[in-house]
């Protein structure tokens, strides 16, 4: 699918028509059955877990090693679930399975309930994905089903969802509906996208034995054997890969190279102890690196210390790159929060209204709404009267409706950024990392880091989470731009005057807490200094009034309690994850770029040994960073990544750096060849 075709699909999906019967569940746009009341579990067992010899191969993993099964067709998720639990009967302590599954008709929770309930065995596995069920929404879902296993779940076509996959696979599911009534599911092009994300001697398994699929197979490159079938069929299909596995990054723009996988016994140094940092070590710690964290004024010192923060997706009327991350990142922060927070301490789903002002900003955002087609679970156009009420408060004369994120609400940045810290014993050090070097390779491997106090850290691997100040230690970073911003707190004399959700305009306006709102936040590119000040509790207090009137008259005297932070964003507004290029080679790889942009370079880019990043969140690191910690992180632990190879690219640090070459604005140093 082209850029284009891409942006003009709709993200929402329909749920699959389902109909229950005592036979059984069936799909009837598919004249097939989803399972029977016979005994499917066994069936699995027979084709999926056997076909592949699940069992001997869990057991004969290493600590540290990691299992990708593929599977296409989710349905009620009897494979996975099975997988998951033989996983943690024989796989050691310390092994890792992950599961990505493509589903073109997600099932509606009530159905998956319905369905999942004939597997009593299955029952705590059923449990914790429907705890994690996503909305109906185009994309992958990553769900962690537990500390060692991770689902991604692929909502979409099969064809688009395989182009999307940016991992590869050492075991296979093939479990669609029957070729005969589902064609698509099992055509020459699925076959072709399969081998080519298919592992060295990857293994394959489906209950189909139909010639034709057996001869696509072979002609990828897999080798097939037909096997006895579970009940009244006669024949189910097991295969072996035997062709050339293709390395993830050579499915993708060869410039947006992705950081190289590193041993888990590696000393990771993460500079910044912010919410980018906190969400990085978390998803580092979780894999079982070994992380180290510098930050010279301690735990959430910059903006990550604002009393309160909110996920605020920011979507266009298209299926834009920064649309289709932004919810992903939605998605991924809701579930993982709640995994953290189940008691509302750090987090309250109190839900995000964005007005708008004016019929033509009313019409645009019926237009967005329209034209994504979101589940209600996710984004509600409303007209005014149904957004005051779900701000529980009158609004401003203008006020014409808006778009309510139901899933979206409100954070402690801070106390998030402790928790995340003390969830895996980690003790920042307080120390400003001041220069950083690439070690010798043979007396002192890795990168020095000379920290302000005088003492030299060293570390195999370093990850910049600093925000603007990672430019001073490292030139080969885009340009971001600092953007200081107050927020202001005003204390109510009627609490029940706060609005009942986050109301955002120019700004934002929190439900209370312990009887008092925050207000933010100013914007001023052009501040140097960091300075609290009663013209930005002004600017704030006025945006109060300007949206909630009578809640501003509630207010029981001026801001006293402010915080005035930076945050840097980039040129394009999205952030910066992934390896740090070396732009002394790309100039010299890339320069053909400049005379013709489409052509295709077969050169990998360059990357720093040992250095990532994680940047320019702006005002959503809360909602984007924790997905970003878990892209870095997946890339660093050789993982198949959470986003689409598309998404990978529009935050890659490189993608300024090719913009300047393509326009010929970074041409080959004089004397270069």
């Amino acid at each position: 699918m082209n850029d284009r075709a891409r942006r003009d699909q709709p993200l929402g999906l329909a749920h699959a028509r389902v109909i229950h019967d005592d036979a059984g569940s069936r799909a009837p746009d598919y004249d097939d059955i989803y399972c029977s009341q016979a005994d499917g579990l066994a069936e699995s067992r027979h084709v999926f877990v056997d076909g592949n010899a699940l069992i001997a191969r869990f057991t004969a993993l290493a600590a540290g090693d990691l299992f990708v099964i593929g599977e296409t067709g989710f349905g009620a998720g009897r494979n996975v679930m099975l997988a998951w639990q033989l996983f943690a009967a024989h796989a050691p302590a310390g092994a890792r399975l992950h599961i990505v599954s493509i589903e073109a008709h997600p099932l509606a929770a009530p159905d998956l309930a319905c369905m999942t309930a004939r597997w009593p065995a299955l029952s705590s596995q059923a449990a914790r994905i429907a705890a994690l069920w996503p909305a109906p929404v185009a994309g992958t879902h990553r769900l962690h089903l537990d500390e060692r296993v991770t689902l991604d779940l692929y909502f979409g076509d099969i064809e688009a969802g395989l182009a999307d996959f940016t991992g590869t696979v050492n075991a296979w599911f093939l479990d669609g509906f029957a070729p005969a009534r589902n064609p698509a599911m099992w055509s020459p092009v699925v076959c072709r996208a399969i081998a080519g994300h298919s592992a060295k001697a990857a293994t394959l398994a489906t209950y189909s034995a139909a010639g034709a699929l057996r001869e696509q197979l072979a002609a990828v490159g897999f080798i097939c054997q037909r096997r006895p079938g579970h009940g009244a069929k006669k024949h189910c299909l097991a295969a072996r890969y035997t062709g050339r596995p293709t390395p993830p990054e050579a499915r993708e723009l060869p410039w947006y190279s992705r950081v190289p996988a590193v041993p888990r016994a590696q000393r990771i140094a993460i500079i910044g102890a912010g919410i980018a940092g906190a969400t990085a070590a978390d998803a580092l710690a979780r894999r079982g690196f070994l992380v180290t964290v510098y930050d010279g004024q301690g735990i959430a010192h910059g903006a990550s210390g604002n009393r309160d923060g909110v996920l605020n997706p920011r979507l266009a009327a298209e299926a834009s790159p920064r649309t289709r991350f932004d919810l992903a990142a939605l998605g991924y922060a809701g579930r993982w929060l709640a995994d953290l927070d189940d008691t509302g301490t750090l987090w309250r789903r109190d839900g995000v209204l964005q007005l708008a002002r004016g019929e033509a900003e009313r019409r645009r955002q019926q237009g967005l709404a329209a034209r994504l087609s979101l589940p209600a679970t996710v984004l509600q156009a409303c007209d005014r009267a149904e957004a005051a009420a779900y701000a529980g408060q009158p609004l401003a004369g203008d006020v014409q409706g808006g778009l309510f994120f139901p899933g979206a609400g409100t954070v402690d940045p801070s106390g998030l950024c402790r928790a995340l810290f003390a969830r895996h014993r980690i003790d920042p050090v307080i120390d400003n990392i001041e220069a950083l070097t690439r070690g010798n390779a043979v007396s002192e491997p890795g990168w020095r880091l000379e920290g302000q106090s005088g003492a030299v850290y060293h570390a195999d691997h370093v990850v910049l989470a600093t925000a603007g100040a990672a430019n001073y230690l490292c030139g080969d970073i885009a340009p971001q731009q600092a953007v200081a911003g107050q927020a202001s707190v005003f204390t109510l004399t009627d609490a029940a005057r706060a609005p009942a959700c986050v109301v955002c305009d120019t700004g934002y306006i929190t439900p209370a807490k312990a009887g008092r709102i925050s207000v933010g936040a100013t914007y001023d590119p052009r501040a140097t200094e960091l300075a609290v000040t009663e013209a930005g509790h002004a600017d704030n207090g006025r945006r109060l009034a300007d949206v909630l009137p009578e809640t501003a008259t509630q207010i029981e005297h001026a801001a006293t309690v402010g915080r005035t932070r930076f945050r840097s964003v980039s040129h394009d507004r999205m952030p910066l994850v992934g390896g740090v290029p070396d732009i002394a080679a790309w100039r010299e790889d890339y320069q053909d770029l400049a005379r013709d942009a489409r052509q295709t370079i077969a050169r990998s880019g360059a990357l720093w040994p040992g250095l990532s990043m994680s940047l320019a969140h702006g005002s959503n690191g809360l909602l984007r960073a924790p997905l970003a910690a878990e892209i870095l992180a997946s890339q660093l632990a050789g993982e198949p990544l959470p986003i689409a190879a598309d998404l990978v690219a529009a935050i890659h640090p490189g993608r300024w750096w090719i913009r300047q070459i393509v326009k010929g604005r970074l041409a080959p140093r004089r004397g270069s060849a």
